[in-house]
């Protein structure tokens, strides 16, 4: 019998110490100094925000490979499901870096700066009236989503013929036990960080997991070519 990690490619393995390491650095700084967590660890426009973005956009460059070639050998709903998540990640992408605002140093128009608590080009720091959208959607709702895509869907979709069936109609990547235990362990590891800035490391973490699932999902060989 294959031992748990034997199941893991070198760059899996790779990219879970990469995590490991990041989130553990994080929680041992945050907690000996929280200010330079905040200006060093993890300011704004930082390594940890860019690579988060980068691990976005190498998500949506898998599902835009996929299209690609497995155009003519799949149907034509997977190759809608592989445009809309390669739109989706990039636009997630997008959104991380303000559209490289900072990058090409561009100014954010009026509505923008009039509403968007940050008076930056982007949508998940919009306002809608005392309330910032990013709390509200990327908060509550996104931790539910979290919890039910992490935890329980993948132990239904193992149990459930109708939910599997459902699932991969819509060739939705289902995490194996590795992307579950793994968000499981950030979570804990980012709830440490006292600071209102542990969502810049929420975000690496998912956008790692992310990248991790969609690389290899428990139900891969839906996204095959064969």
């Amino acid at each position: 019998m294959k031992k748990p990690l034997q199941d893991l490619s070198a760059l899996e393995i790779g990219l879970y110490v990469l995590l490991a390491g990041v989130l553990a650095a994080g929680v041992a700084i945050a907690a000996y100094d929280p200010v330079m967590y905040v200006n060093w660890y993890v300011p704004e426009d930082g390594v940890i925000e860019y690579a988060t973005a980068g691990f976005l956009l190498a998500v949506a460059g898998i599902s835009l490979w996929r299209l690609l070639v497995c155009r003519g050998a799949k149907t034509g709903w997977f190759s809608a499901m592989m445009v809309f998540t390669t739109v989706l990640f990039i636009f997630g992408a997008g959104e991380e870096v303000s559209w490289g605002q900072r990058i090409f140093g561009f100014d954010s128009n009026a509505f923008f700066q009039e509403n968007n608590d940050q008076a930056e080009t982007n949508l998940h720091n919009l306002m809608v009236g005392e309330a910032k959208i990013n709390k509200i959607i990327f908060g509550q709702l996104l931790t539910l989503f979290l919890v039910l895509f992490f935890l329980i869907g993948p132990f239904f979709y193992a149990r459930s013929e109708r939910l599997r069936v459902l699932v991969d109609w819509f060739y939705i990547p289902v995490p194996a036990w590795h992307h579950s235990l793994g968000f499981v362990l950030a979570l804990i590891a980012t709830v440490l960080i006292a600071d209102g800035k542990r969502a810049e490391l929420s975000e690496f973490a998912l956008s790692i997991l992310l990248f991790l699932i969609v690389l290899r999902p428990r139900n891969a060989a839906l996204f095959a070519r064969a």
